[in-house]
């Protein structure tokens, strides 16, 4: 399964999990929850973990996710309906 899995999407379950926590860390951070919250919610183990999945599958900060230096991350989906939605 985990063969089959990597050939129609290119990449494995573990890393598509990586991505959806980094996303969502990202997305949390965006809406103004500091660092400790993420770390805690979504189950990192510390504040370093939590740098380095960002960088790697963001390629932000997360100070500069919170401070909005980036005005559109297009690979991010939406995890909750928005304005007109």
């Amino acid at each position: 399964m985990q063969r089959r899995y990597r050939a129609i999407t290119g990449l494995s379950q573990t890393a598509v999990r990586q991505i959806d926590r980094a996303n969502a860390a990202a997305t949390m951070l965006r809406d103004g929850l500091d660092w400790r919250t993420v770390v805690e919610t979504l189950r990192y183990f510390d504040q370093a973990h939590l740098a380095h999945a960002l960088r790697r599958y963001v390629g932000c900060t997360a100070r500069e996710l919170q401070a909005g230096h980036l005005a559109a991350m297009s690979f991010l989906y939406k995890t909750h309906p928005g304005p007109g939605s």
